[in-house]
């Protein structure tokens, strides 16, 4: 299918099982999945495809939430975010699946990523996250600033947790 870059207004009567607010990553992922089995489905985005953040997404695949596992834990349960974490681990593999079915892989790399802390309280939050982490089974490494600038020649930050089960994709080859 080719998606026009600035589709017409709809106009008239249109009938659809599902109607999905939204052609960013999520929108349409969500109608190709629901259209499937057979359910019809309608896209409606207010701009053109990919036209928000989706479209200038840098193409960060995370595996878990924007907090500190420690953050995620003290407000759901150590099994609650533990299972949050999973379910982001396993969308990696949901991923994969529907890069097979469109036959190309959109640059997609399980190659782990950064997730950075500006002050030394996040860099701690950070710090402390990385055992909780490995103690739940998610494989990666906090840096403190001396080794982000030593090994990365990264300067500005006070820490940085590397997530191993991170990954990438070019959004706008997948939009």
């Amino acid at each position: 299918v080719t998606l026009p870059d600035h589709p017409e207004p709809l106009v008239g009567r249109h009938e659809a099982d599902v109607v999905i607010l939204g052609g960013g990553l999520a929108g349409l992922a969500a109608a190709m999945e629901l259209t499937r089995p057979g359910r019809r489905v309608a896209v409606l985005e207010a701009a053109s495809i990919g036209a928000g953040a989706s479209g200038a997404d840098l193409g960060h695949v995370a595996t878990g939430l924007s907090m500190p596992y420690t953050t995620a834990r003290a407000r759901f349960g150590r099994d609650d975010a533990r299972m949050l974490w999973e379910w982001h681990r396993e969308s990696h593999e949901r991923l994969r699946a529907v890069l097979a079915d469109l036959g190309d892989d959109c640059g997609y790399r399980r190659n782990g990523g950064f997730v950075l802390a500006r002050d030394r309280q996040e860099a701690m939050d950070l710090a402390d996250s990385e055992d909780a982490l490995r103690d739940d089974g998610f494989a990666g490494e906090f840096l403190d600033h001396y080794m982000l600038e030593a090994r990365f020649g990264v300067r500005g930050f006070a820490g940085a947790y590397w997530a191993a089960d991170d990954g990438e994709v070019d959004a706008v080859a997948l939009l």
